[in-house]
């Protein structure tokens, strides 16, 4: 049921084009996917800070002030705060800013839940990774991930996607590692254990995203069908 409202979620998504050099010289290459997630994890105190200036009806000025004064986000460097803002600039965008008003409603558990569901919808890589490799870990006997499980499905990736086939051992690692560090600030996995688990919302945190449209976020939570079901009966 995740899988299939896959195509629902990225129908309008543009490829990348990336120009790069093949055997038949440089070409433009499509590709879904992206590393620039790994510039920001999750950046939950950071995200939180700017989320009231990206509401503001002059948050272009009031962005680049706090770039050029780091009164937020305590980024030393000037070029890691403009690669910053701009991942996060892109989260932002990527849901209704009504999204963002409830979000500073929240508390800081069901904050962070929230910012793992802008990731997912940001970034089709982490949503592809999450789908394929984290639930399909959770199903699984170990009910663990670890960034050998995701370095197995990038290169099984890369197979399909020349970009991804481009990307060095290195920033594979990269992915892996920031991903798993998302799940665990996201609360999706034990504190320095490699084992998955249920964050735990309340019922109107969880119908939410059912009233939005977004009950496969539950699944990508590890709500199971029945539980799921339930909160789409209470949140009619």
């Amino acid at each position: 049921m995740v899988v299939s409202l896959f195509c629902v979620i990225f129908a309008e998504n543009n490829d990348q084009i990336i120009t790069m050099p093949t055997r038949k010289g440089i070409q433009n290459i499509k590709s879904p996917y992206s590393a620039a997630f790994t510039a920001a994890s999750m950046m939950y105190r950071e995200m939180t800070a700017l989320v009231p200036l990206m509401c503001d009806a002059n948050s272009a000025e009031l962005i680049n002030k706090e770039i050029e004064e780091n009164s937020l986000l305590c980024i030393n460097s000037l070029n890691s705060r403009k690669r910053v803002v701009a991942e996060l600039q892109r989260r932002f965008n990527s849901v209704p800013q009504g999204f963002w008003q409830h979000y500073l409603q929240l508390g800081e558990h069901a904050q962070r839940v929230a910012l793992l569901y802008v990731v997912l919808k940001t970034y089709q890589l982490l949503f592809d990774m999450h789908i394929c490799v984290t639930l399909n870990q959770w199903r699984s006997a170990s009910g663990g991930i670890q960034s050998s499980d995701v370095m197995l499905y990038l290169n099984e990736l890369a197979v399909q996607d020349a970009f991804v086939d481009s990307w060095s051992e290195s920033t594979r690692k990269k992915i892996a590692s920031t991903y798993i560090l998302m799940l665990h600030q996201a609360g999706l996995m034990k504190d320095n254990e490699s084992t998955l688990c249920q964050p735990e919302l309340s019922d109107e945190d969880w119908m939410y995203y059912i009233r939005m449209g977004e009950a496969w976020f539950l699944e990508a939570c590890f709500l199971p069908t029945y539980r799921v079901n339930e909160l789409k009966q209470l949140a009619k």
